[in-house]
């Protein structure tokens, strides 16, 4: 169902006010940025998806499902069918007193033809995606943070040349603690592995989705080990997806 016609704004904002697994946009820009907020009366907002780019939460979403979107090179340097997900699979029950708000900014204002935005409708309940960004300062030279209730990192620019967590288990009747360290390069292979599995189902391969991704599910902490001879901040995003 169509919900909003768009055209000639730099910024727009969409309440959205029905149960809804997301949203269809038939053309957006990638360098355009989003972020949703869930809106309650007599409650704080509370932010789902930080201000993050179109091109870039499309990489992070298509870690979680595989997207049908078309990535048109061309000089508009935009996405067509780009599907924004706030559920992986099932609606979120939304109303006017419960609902999303989607916040577009830097949108193609001189674009002629308006662009649409139409509702994901489904027939089970959801689960709602959350992406928090996190990052490791230049200066340090490794980070522990806390992850429950995260399934998966993604580095979308610096990637750290390790990640190592502490798993716990029996070993000649004793229970020991033993220490798992992903380096770089491991990381780098389940990624390529992914993009090698999903790339072929889409009408254009995305090459970014080699990015590393690291599954963290079922994990407390890990720690980010960063290269400070970079110079640069580590950023990276925390999914939950489930």
């Amino acid at each position: 169902m169509k919900l909003f016609e768009l055209k000639g704004q730099e910024k727009q904002v969409l309440d959205i006010e029905r149960n809804s697994m997301g949203l269809l946009f038939d053309y957006i820009t990638k360098t355009a940025k989003i972020k949703i907020d869930r809106v309650e009366n007599n409650a704080n907002d509370v932010n789902v998806i930080p201000e993050i780019q179109v091109g870039l939460l499309a990489e992070v979403l298509h870690q979680i499902t595989d997207g049908a979107y078309v990535v048109k090179e061309d000089s508009f340097n935009q996405i067509v069918n780009f599907e924004l997900l706030f559920s992986r699979a099932g609606v979120l029950r939304l109303d006017e007193d419960n609902k999303y708000r989607v916040t577009l900014t830097g949108l193609d204002s001189e674009k002629e033809a308006p662009f649409n935005v139409y509702n994901l409708d489904h027939s089970g309940l959801g689960r709602a995606i959350k992406i928090s960004k996190a990052e490791v300062k230049s200066t340090l030279s490794e980070k522990e943070t806390n992850i429950v209730g995260v399934d998966f990192l993604y580095f979308p620019n610096v990637a750290p040349y390790k990640v190592t967590h502490l798993v716990k288990e029996r070993f000649k009747g004793k229970e020991i603690t033993r220490k798992v360290d992903l380096g770089i390069e491991q990381i780098r292979l389940r990624s390529f592995k992914l993009a090698t599995q999903t790339g072929s189902n889409v009408a254009s391969l995305y090459y970014t989705w080699t990015k590393p991704v690291l599954p963290v599910s079922g994990l407390d902490t890990v720690t980010i080990h960063h290269d400070t001879s970079l110079e640069e901040d580590l950023i990276y995003f925390q999914v939950d997806s489930i």
